[in-house]
């Protein structure tokens, strides 16, 4: 169903607003490929809690109405059922966008890369830039693996190689694309969805230069940038490789609280959750692995679920089968996230006997490489990196 024009009228809107709220746009719309009633849901994310703060549904006609209101400037998600969305900047600019949409009828009904174009004023059309290169970078990402995929010739290790030495590549284009937005848009209030890119040792310069530029219209948003990289640089230190694996409580499959120690064994940790497929996809090449050293007394496996609900984690595992222990980490695993700094999972990490970080970001045979590399120093400690001095971050 595609109505042939953009001519929507108003549907009803559900929506709830911030008390002492300053800040109100419309967002109008319509889903070229939908079912009536279909729900638009606007999500609010205040650290990594994201709060319902509109929502509607499409009409017969495929059009959709919201209204958005924040306490202060900043990102809000508007989401198509749950599956297609677009990031907005909401201070002072409406939007009006097409979601592309799904056709149910005609085949699986997936997530798939996905560009939802709006038209707005300039905060939003730097939105709109940032989304056009994420959309290509996942474009590609999916391209690569199905062309690698493709060459049967190639073993599962080189496999393997080839897909991140081009996933990388990739990555840092998208990368390099953002920063020339950063510098060509200075003083945009939008920008600020850009600053975790820049790194303070990296991108020390670029980084100050536009924290200045924001500063008098956003001080606020400045304040907390600077008070959060104090922070998260403190994790990423004591998260590097060679670094003492630090502490985490997490519930075992009873709901017990646990103090996991990561001492006395080649540890591999897989932090993922229920709801994410590669996270699921994984798991296969885990239990290859983890039945070929099962029965070394020097290795172990654990995995740490960032699932917000414990019956999905608990369905999941049991539809998984995994041999090793399991547990959930609390808080939708906002610590661990801290503690080791990753914000995408599956997260794969091999830990020394000794309790240190020896390799991050795994996947498939670099996992088993990691454990075999591991076993083969005397002494468990990470080549050509020298012995850190202890750190306190707890």
């Amino acid at each position: 169903m595609k109505p042939k024009k953009f001519l929507c009228f108003a549907a009803m809107l559900h929506f709830a607003i911030a008390a002492n709220a300053d800040y109100t746009v419309s967002v109008k719309g319509r889903v070229e490929a939908f079912s009536e009633g279909d729900p638009v849901v606007a999500m609010q994310r205040i650290g990594r809690q994201s709060n319902i703060i509109a929502s509607t549904e499409v009409d017969a006609s495929g059009c959709f109405a919201l209204q958005l209101t924040v306490e202060k400037p900043g990102i809000v998600d508007v989401l198509y059922d749950r599956k297609q969305s677009f990031s907005i900047w909401v201070e002072d600019e409406d939007a009006t966008v097409i979601f592309p949409g799904y056709d149910k009828n005609s085949g699986p009904y997936m997530i798939t890369p996905h560009y939802v174009p709006m038209e707005s004023g300039e905060k939003n059309a730097l939105m709109n830039e940032i989304a056009f290169i994420e959309y290509l970078q996942s474009k590609n990402m999916y391209k690569i693996s199905e062309e690698i995929y493709a060459m049967k010739s190639l073993t599962d290790a080189q496999r393997d190689s080839l897909t991140k030495a081009l996933f990388y590549m990739n990555q840092n284009s998208a990368v390099e694309q953002k920063k020339h937005l950063v510098r060509t848009h200075q003083g945009v209030g939008s920008l600020i969805k850009l600053l975790p890119l820049l790194r303070a040792t990296q991108d020390t310069v670029l980084l100050e230069k536009t924290l200045q530029s924001l500063e008098a219209n956003y001080p606020e948003a400045v304040a907390e940038f600077r008070t959060e990289s104090i922070i998260k640089e403190k994790y990423a230190k004591a998260s590097e490789v060679g670094m003492q694996a630090p502490a985490l409580t997490c519930l075992d499959l009873d709901g017990n609280k646990v103090e996991l120690d990561f001492k006395g064994k080649v540890l591999i940790i897989d932090f993922w959750a229920s709801w994410c497929g590669p996270c699921r996809a994984e798991i296969p090449s885990l239990k290859k692995i983890y039945e070929d050293f099962k029965d070394n007394p020097e290795v172990a496996f654990m995995s740490i679920s960032i699932d917000d609900k414990k019956d999905k984690w608990l369905d999941a595992v049991a539809k998984e089968q995994m041999a090793w222990p399991q547990y959930q980490a609390p808080k939708a695993g906002e610590e661990a996230m801290d503690k080791y700094q990753f914000s995408g999972i599956p997260f794969i990490i091999a830990i020394t006997p000794d309790g240190r970080i020896f390799k991050r970001n795994l996947r498939g045979e670099a996992v088993r490489e990691a454990i075999v590399e591991a076993l083969s120093q005397k002494d468990h400690k990470p080549a050509n990196i020298a012995k850190p001095t202890p750190m306190t971050i707890f």
